[in-house]
């Protein structure tokens, strides 16, 4: 998928006045992470083909699919093979769905992937438990108080932006820990109104 992608942004159609000469890459290394293991890929293309060799494993994969394609079904070793795919990120990040499971692929050019150390991932914090101002406003009013049990989806506080009246709701069950904000205040973009405990 991600060699296809490379081909398709290198190719010039319907631009006959521009003096541009195609690519004519035939080879590619990869990084590719599947299942929490780094794997050296190297994949060159063969007329209606790809050769993969992944970690000196080597496969054969037919050239009938586009990068577009939501269902893949792929010619692997003479086997096709049939996925979907679900989502595929500019950072390299492909989720493809096979015999009914999930699979989280990372593949991104090995020149990148040896620089990958210097670009640590940001660590997921879970604000669940905090119902935020997306943009700055005023309280128009709070439907909770201290001590109150509330359910995921429950409004808990109204906020006036540009005119416009949003409602905010709980992203999950809990009981209220504290209000910061009471009907009036103005409110910056990411300011905690209501905490939950």
């Amino acid at each position: 998928m991600r060699v296809k992608e490379d081909l398709r942004a290198r190719s010039f159609t319907n631009q006959s006045r521009l003096r541009v000469t195609p690519s004519r890459r035939k080879e590619w290394e990869l990084s590719v992470n599947f299942l929490g293991k780094t794997y050296s890929a190297v994949v060159k293309r063969k007329s209606e083909q790809f050769q993969v060799d992944l970690d000196g494993e080597l496969f054969t994969v037919d050239d009938n699919f586009t990068p577009t394609s939501l269902v893949i079904e792929a010619g692997v070793n003479g086997d096709t093979k049939t996925m979907t795919l679900l989502t595929k990120e500019a950072s390299g990040l492909i989720k493809l769905r096979y015999l009914g499971t999930v699979f989280k692929i990372s593949v991104i050019r090995k020149q990148f992937a040896d620089q990958a150390h210097w670009m640590k991932e940001k660590p997921v914090v879970d604000k669940s438990g905090e119902v935020v101002s997306p943009m700055p406003g005023v309280v128009k009013s709070i439907a909770v108080i201290v001590g109150q049990e509330v359910v995921e989806g429950q409004e808990v506080c109204v906020l006036e932006a540009m005119k416009m009246q949003n409602s905010l709701v709980a992203a999950r069950d809990g009981k209220v820990k504290s209000v910061h904000f009471k009907p009036g205040d103005t409110v910056d973009e990411e300011s905690v109104i209501v905490e939950l405990e």
